[in-house]
Parts: C-alpha cells; sequence; structure tokens
C-alpha cells in the first residue's frame, strides 16, 4: 500500500541554495524490492525575496496633472501576491499619494500607474516605502517577504519631475531707456513669467494705459 510522511532514518544536513537529488525506493512486506526513483533538479531554498529595485518604463520628463506615471517593483526572484495589495507611497509634496498593485503571480516583476494630482510636486520622483496592505507575498518555495526595504530607488534610474504648479506673471519691464517719446517712436515690453512657458497657436495681448 501507500506510505505517507515517512521518516528518514538520518536527516541530512541541506544547504540553503544547493542543488539536491532524490532517490527513493522500497520493499514490500514480503521482501520484494520496488524499482528505483530518481527525482534531480530541486534546490533547497529559505531565502527571502526582496526588492531588488523600483522603476519606470515612462521617460524622463516634466509632468503635469492627469499625467499617468509607470511604477514598477522589481524582486529577487519570482513571487506571487495572493489575495491581496501592495501599496507604494510616493514622495509627491504635501500629499504622498499612493500606488495599488493587486494580486499577481509567479512574476519578478510588479507594475502600477501613478495619476499625477493637484498640489503633486517632485524634482525626481521617489518612492517613500513600499508595504504589504494584506494578504501573502511568497517565492515558489513558500519564502514570504519580510522586508521592504528597496534595493535602488526610482530616482537613481530616471528623472521624473512632477510639477503642477502654473506659471506666473513676475514683473513686467522694458528694455528701452528712460525717457520722453513721441508718435512712431517704438518702446519694447516684456514679459516675466515664473517659469518657461510655451505659447502654442495664440497671441498674448498686452493693454497699455496710454491716456483716453
Amino acid at each position: 500500500g501507500t506510505r505517507n510522511n515517512s521518516a528518514l532514518a538520518t536527516v541530512p544536513t541541506l544547504v540553503n541554495g544547493a542543488l539536491y537529488t532524490i532517490t527513493l525506493n522500497g520493499q514490500d512486506i514480503s521482501g520484494n524490492v520496488g524499482s528505483t526513483l530518481s527525482v534531480t533538479g530541486i534546490t533547497f531554498d529559505t531565502t527571502a525575496p526582496t526588492i531588488t529595485s523600483v522603476t519606470s518604463t515612462t521617460p524622463n520628463g516634466t509632468y503635469g496633472i492627469g499625467n499617468s506615471i509607470n511604477i514598477t517593483i522589481n524582486f529577487s526572484e519570482n513571487v506571487t501576491l495572493s489575495s491581496g495589495t501592495i501599496t507604494i507611497t510616493l514622495e509627491t509634496g504635501t500629499i504622498d499619494r499612493t500606488v495599488t498593485i493587486n494580486s499577481f503571480s509567479n512574476s519578478n516583476t510588479a507594475s502600477g500607474t501613478y495619476t499625477v494630482q493637484a498640489g503633486d510636486t517632485s524634482s525626481d520622483l521617489t518612492v517613500k516605502t513600499i508595504a504589504l496592505s494584506s494578504g501573502d507575498l511568497e517565492d515558489i518555495a513558500g519564502n514570504a517577504m519580510s522586508s521592504f526595504n528597496i534595493g535602488t530607488n526610482l530616482a537613481a534610474s530616471s528623472a521624473i519631475v512632477i510639477d503642477t504648479t502654473a506659471p506666473t506673471i513676475t514683473s513686467v519691464t522694458s528694455t528701452t531707456p528712460n525717457g520722453t517719446y513721441d508718435v512712431g517712436d517704438t518702446i519694447n515690453i516684456t514679459i516675466n513669467f515664473s517659469e518657461n512657458v510655451t505659447l502654442s497657436n495664440g497671441t498674448i495681448t498686452v493693454t497699455l494705459e496710454t491716456g483716453t
């Protein structure tokens, strides 16, 4: 008959990360010896997975309200998130925005999307924390992730700027020297903005106080 949970007479000392072959044989009560069965390529694994880096497939650049930015967690090995969520907290100014990643299976990466909201700001977007909000995050051997420290953060591999502050007019000046000017004379009028801006397919009208 079938025998389950049999104990070894001599328990071997296994080495983490080593590759093993398990060979099984047996005999019945009458002494008849069965065929030998070998299972090869078994790795003994007691190492918990880690987060090697956080990266993004979004190109470097400056992003504003409503733009979507990819956030990708890279693990040290394939993992499975069962019935739970990973919460990524980004450094985005006064309010730190979060990205939620739901269950996935047997992958060494997991991605979510951050949508820029009003008030967000960052000179070089980076991740503040990563946490397992619920569920189990394990490798194929059942080792649960216990540390959510980030090996290499997003800012090390990308240059993503978050800017949701609208430009303003800081001043109006002129390069024309002080003096008195008459009919037909030209006077420069310069608008100075709080940051670089682009005017597309339009015009700006400057109305001067020139009397009646």
